[in-house]
């Protein structure tokens, strides 16, 4: 289900499609076309007027072979990392926190590289 409203993020989403379509050379036209969707939906999600809903995500993810936390960024999954652990992250000291939090974001990185049948990306650009 697709937002029309916009919320925190979404111009992260919208900036990491462009990204990522301009990075594999496709048109929006392209994109639509491989993944489904049609070609106002995608400039609606790429010019953030549009919030791709969970199975957009996921069709996008796919299409684009590259994995969901992408077109969030790393600090949303670090966001959610500490909501996860609540107050313990809080406990620890800065050398502790940082390695928690880059075995966390190298951990999801691994899981959404399987659920999208690709190898993880070290988080660097190419």
């Amino acid at each position: 289900m697709e937002r029309n409203v916009r919320q925190a993020g979404d111009e992260q989403i919208a900036l990491a499609i462009r990204k990522r379509r301009a990075e594999l050379e496709w048109s929006q036209e392209e994109l639509a076309k491989r993944s489904g969707l049609k070609q106002t939906t995608v400039s609606g999600y790429e010019n953030g007027t549009r919030t791709p809903g969970p199975n957009a995500l996921r069709a996008l993810s796919r299409t684009m072979r590259v994995p969901i936390n992408y077109f969030y960024g790393d600090q949303a999954t670090r966001d959610l990392m500490r909501e996860a652990l609540g107050g313990q992250l809080d406990d620890m000291d800065d050398e502790t926190r940082k390695l928690v939090e880059e075995s966390a974001v190298s951990y999801i990185r691994l899981i959404a590289a399987q659920m999208v049948g690709r190898r993880p990306s070290d988080g660097s650009s190419d």
